[in-house]
């Protein structure tokens, strides 16, 4: 999602290099990584795609700036605003993540010396400034947490080192806190209805020993929908349990919804469907704190490589992976 905003972007710059200049000692003679950085994001085929990792670097230790405005060499791993917009980041909410998180995710994006595309590509690990390591294979990194970013422009030069972006941004760690998680678009409730199967979900204490587990949805004259949540206990033969509710949506595009049971009157629980197939056939959802994930279904089965494609996109959108329990189904 390209967001390009002039005014903002000249405000932006302008305060940057203010800033630059406040806190940064004399640095090689040249543009310096900072300052082709600036360049970019303000004109030419690349204008507002760097509003977020300079929004980043502003609010990380000065440690950052300093280093990419100072002597020596470095290679930088930029993330566009498309990168950051995966983990639901934007220059305006960047501030989620700690001074500390900040920090350490952007060295992790550092590299020390001047590595051209060619040089890059020859390197099959990389260690950062973060003290991680990056794996390179073919233009593709893979970061700690097993999520990939590809390498879409090169060699963009600076006095001291050079800039590659990549689509996505690798993390050393998965963060304390992020955004709310992006929604999709809009969802037709006449079509989400009717039988689900849990294929998986986020492993959480209340639920832990629930298997074979469904979620029957259908359509409440009143416009809400009626929820029916349907499992064993322990096995596939284990004694029986359900608990019966219902759901309203928040806004018009029916992606967020509040579900309130009836064993628990007044209590309700956020229910966002962050995925959604063409055909309605497999759905994740999940809550603005990421607390909880559920992957959904229409058959009680799906194939492996779709499910292990479909976790990984969801570590790729700051989802923990690791966490991510199979739901045992008959």
């Amino acid at each position: 999602m390209k967001r390009t905003k002039l005014i903002y972007g000249l405000l932006f710059t302008c305060v940057l290099i203010l800033t630059i200049a406040s806190i940064v000692q004399a640095g090689p003679k040249g543009p310096t990584i900072v300052d082709v950085a600036v360049q970019i994001n303000s004109e030419g085929p690349f204008a507002g795609q760097f509003d977020t990792l300079i929004a980043a670097v502003l609010a990380a230790d000065p440690v950052v700036v300093n280093t990419l405005s100072g002597n020596g060499q470095f290679t930088v791993f930029a993330p566009t605003d498309d990168a950051f917009f995966q983990l639901s980041l934007t220059p305006d909410n960047i501030t989620t993540l700690t001074k500390a998180e900040l920090t350490a995710i952007l060295l992790y994006h550092v590299a020390r010396g001047r590595r051209d595309s060619t040089m890059v590509l020859e390197s099959s690990r990389i260690r950062t400034l973060q003290g991680g390591v990056l794996f390179q294979d073919d233009g593709t990194f893979t970061d700690n947490l097993d999520r990939k970013a590809n390498i879409i422009v090169t060699d963009v030069f600076a006095a001291n080192g050079v800039i590659h972006a990549i689509d996505a941004v690798v993390l050393p760690f998965l963060p304390k806190r992020l955004p709310p998680p992006q929604t999709v678009d809009f969802v037709d409730l006449s079509r989400y209805v009717g039988l689900w199967y849990e294929i998986a979900r986020y492993r959480l204490f209340f639920d832990e020993d629930a298997v074979a587990v469904t979620a029957t949805y259908t359509l409440n004259p009143d416009g809400t929908v009626g929820v029916l949540n349907q499992g064993r206990i322990g096995t596939i033969d284990g004694p029986p349990t359900s608990i019966e509710g219902f759901a309203e949506a928040v806004d018009a595009s029916n992606a967020k919804l509040l579900v309130e049971f009836f064993r628990f009157p007044g209590i309700k629980f956020d229910y966002w469907i962050v995925e959604l197939g063409v055909d309605y056939e497999y759905a994740v959802v999940s809550s603005p704190s990421r607390g909880v994930l559920y992957i959904l279904s229409r058959t009680s089965k799906v194939d492996q490589q779709f499910y292990n494609d479909l976790v990984a996109h969801l570590a790729q959108i700051g989802f923990n992976a690791d966490r991510i329990v199979l739901t045992p189904q008959p």
